[in-house]
């Protein structure tokens, strides 16, 4: 696998994957951090050339004095007057669609207004408000007629609050989204009509639409799925990252789902590549060599992904079947595409660390002493760097081991079996002890009938209090009893 650089990065092949704000933001994303100029360069053209076709003033101004800092103002000049007459047209817009609303409302067409919210977010979608947009939404729950629509503007919602970094309602809208999917409607609706008189034809139709409600139903589950993982992700959860990615699969490709944001959420906010991408680098980071095997390369949901990028399959596979110097070049191959990733790029150094603490410590566990400088040809790495990491992880208490630096081995920490043996010997013997003075003092105050009763327990404490008399000592104090 050739290993990947700036110079040669498809910018345009990387963009057409993705529709929406979401690749207006990659673009923007890139255009600011990426290292090679000309690169940088065209994605600062052509992102400004992405927000001309919107209604986003504010980040096309945010983004043109950025590029102004980073080169000069006579490459990237400001459009003054596309600005004005951007504004004038929201404006507009804006004034059209109130009048519009107030209408329908005092109509008291729920259809009506449903479908004006759909189109006051679309307008602030396109002016860059994605907080606004989620608000619209979120106002069409008073106005939906069916269970369809709650989805549509759940799903919406979902796809406005990614976009916007606010992960909270990210999760809120995917957790509501995934229970919704599997109480639609339409699943109903495809096996009530059918009669004894039913021709072949109707079957026919009524079996289709079981299909098609069963993928709509994955599509929804599997876009849930994928933005749970990115938010894990983000948070920096890895392993639960990994189990949602893990478990979106095949189906967020689409396959006609309820809405246009559901059937393209696949290009809206991630791809299938992606989602392989992010599910492999943190299964890899956070999961067992046998977990690899088990919940990655077998799970049937992400096989099938795996099955579309194969050289991702690669790359997992080689870790678990212990080959680490490819399985390392496999991710280093993606160094670039991850440094460009609006979500990959703050976690790829953190991900591809904890890949090799974790190769490091499997390595090494089988054994009592290891020399470096096989060890660093086994996993394609240099002698010194490879001493560092395991320093780090001794001094974190994950590698209970000794270095030699003259002779450059890593050896075992030798425990003395005799010593540790007489340790536990003398804890069990201690815990015994413990527990037999428990239970002789618990017979001996049995044994006396020496107890203490709380306050208000009843009369039937009192009367079998006076009928023992003899040989305690009785209190009587506002109902209180005490023998002693």
């Amino acid at each position: 696998m050739q290993k990947q650089s700036d110079t040669n990065f498809n910018l345009q092949d990387y963009l057409s994957r993705y529709t929406g704000h979401t690749k207006i933001a990659r673009c923007s994303h890139i255009a600011i951090n990426a290292t090679d100029e000309q690169l940088s360069r065209n994605a600062f053209k052509e992102c400004i050339q992405l927000l001309k076709n919107t209604s986003n003033s504010s980040m096309y101004q945010n983004l043109m004095e950025k590029a102004q800092e980073k080169y000069d103002a006579e490459t990237f000049p400001i459009d003054v007057e596309w600005i004005m007459e951007c504004e004038s047209r929201s404006k507009s817009a804006h004034g059209r669609l109130d009048e519009s609303l107030k209408k329908f409302k005092m109509a008291g067409v729920k259809e009506n207004v449903r479908l004006a919210h759909n189109q006051l977010a679309e307008i602030l979608i396109d002016e860059g408000n994605l907080s606004g947009a989620n608000k619209a939404y979120q106002l069409n729950k008073d106005y939906v007629g069916a269970s369809e629509h709650t989805i549509e503007y759940t799903t919406r919602a979902m796809v406005c609050a990614m976009d916007a970094g606010n992960w909270s309602s990210a999760i809120s809208a995917a957790v509501k989204l995934r229970h919704l999917s599997s109480l639609d409607p339409s699943s109903s609706s495809s096996s009530s009509s059918s009669s004894p008189s039913s021709s072949s034809s109707s079957s026919s139709s009524s079996s289709s639409s079981t299909t098609t409600v069963s993928t709509n139903v994955k599509t929804l589950q599997a876009a849930a799925a994928a933005t749970q993982g990115i938010v894990e992700m983000e948070r920096g959860n890895y392993r639960s990252a990994a189990n949602w990615f893990i478990q979106t699969g095949s189906s967020l490709n689409g396959g006609g789902g309820h809405t246009s944001s559901t059937s393209n959420f696949n290009s809206d906010i991630v791809t299938l590549e992606d989602v392989a991408l992010y599910g492999a680098l943190c299964a890899l980071a956070t999961y067992e060599r046998n977990e690899l095997d088990s919940a990655v390369l077998r799970d049937s949901n992400f096989r099938d992904v795996l099955e579309g990028f194969p050289h991702i399959r690669q790359m997992i596979a080689a870790f678990h079947e212990s080959k680490y110097a490819f399985g390392f070049q496999c991710v280093s191959s993606y160094k670039v595409r991850c440094s460009v990733d609006l979500h990959a790029s703050k976690h790829y150094e953190r991900l591809t660390n904890e890949i090799r603490s974790r190769v490091i410590l499997q390595y090494f566990n089988p054994y009592l002493s290891v020399s470096l400088r096989v060890m660093a040809d086994a996993l394609a790495t240099s002698v010194d760097d490879l001493e560092m990491e395991c320093a780090r992880l001794i001094n974190e208490d994950k590698l209970l081991a000794r270095i030699d630096s003259n002779d450059k081995i890593l050896k075992s920490k030798e425990t003395d079996q005799r010593t540790v043996t007489f340790q536990k010997v003398m804890s069990t013997g201690d815990m015994f002890m413990k527990n037999m003075h428990s239970q002789l003092l618990s017979l001996s105050l049995t044994q006396h009938d020496f107890v203490h009763r709380t306050r208000g327990v009843g009369r039937g404490l009192e009367n079998s209090g006076r009928n023992r008399g003899s040989g305690f000592g009785m209190s009587k104090q506002d109902g209180d009893y005490s023998e002693f």
